[in-house]
């Protein structure tokens, strides 16, 4: 036979004397319940390496981006606009070469951005999960983690691109 799983919680009544007067308890099957915390936790772990593989993406895509700004100007817009329950901040990036760009952040009612759009109306976290359904559809989670990990090589190895002048 295979083990199984068991609960087994009872209690005893005792006199005055510590000798037990009734004892009693229960024995449950928990084998399914723990066959399927068993198949969470994989799950869990899995979460967990998405989770830490998303900060150094997002560090290393966005330092990419903004040290091809080097030089520019960021003029922020004093007025934000109302979206939702957050803002939108605009900010005009004027390069080197006096070309300007518009770049609007999202920020959630916390103030903490939660898309940038580039622009004016190109959502980075939209542009972000398009590029994202590939390794998915094709590897799953570990394969959208593995993704994650090869981009972040990639662009922490990669020379920083060079600013306009």
């Amino acid at each position: 036979g295979q083990p199984r799983w068991f609960r087994a919680p009872g209690g005893a009544a005792y006199d005055a004397n510590g000798l037990p007067l009734a004892i009693c308890g229960s024995l449950v099957d928990i084998q399914s319940e723990m066959e399927v915390k068993a198949g969470q936790e994989p799950r869990a772990r899995q979460l967990g390496a998405l989770i830490a593989a998303f900060g150094p993406y997002l560090t290393a895509t966005y330092a990419t981006r903004l040290s091809a700004a080097s030089g520019s100007k960021f003029a922020i817009d004093p007025k934000s606009e109302a979206r939702g329950s957050g803002r939108i901040v605009h900010v005009t990036v004027t390069d080197g070469s006096g070309d300007t760009s518009p770049v609007d952040y999202v920020l959630n009612a916390d103030n903490k951005i939660t898309d940038v759009y580039l622009q004016g109306t190109v959502s980075e976290a939209g542009t972000l999960r398009t590029g994202f359904s590939e390794p998915l559809q094709e590897g799953g989670a570990d394969g959208l983690l593995a993704h994650l990990k090869t981009s972040t090589e990639t662009m922490l190895a990669a020379p920083a691109p060079k600013a306009k002048p």
